[in-house]
């Protein structure tokens, strides 16, 4: 799904795209806890929003 896709330092190779929808995918479980305990409105839609946007990065994504 994310193999190709551009982001700022190239394309994400499948390496990359791997290491982005497993940390997606946590991202996304944490926000999931958050709502079953009732604590999203500690912490805005937004971010999440940013979070997952600064995992799109070279320096996050390592090497490809």
């Amino acid at each position: 799904m994310f193999t190709g896709r551009a982001y700022p330092g190239g394309s994400a190779t499948q390496a990359q795209a791997r290491r982005l929808a497993t940390t997606l995918r946590a991202l996304l479980a944490g926000l999931g806890q958050r709502a079953v305990l009732g604590l999203t409105e500690e912490q805005s839609e937004q971010h999440f929003a940013d979070a997952a946007r600064a995992l799109a990065t070279s320096r996050v994504l390592g090497p490809a």
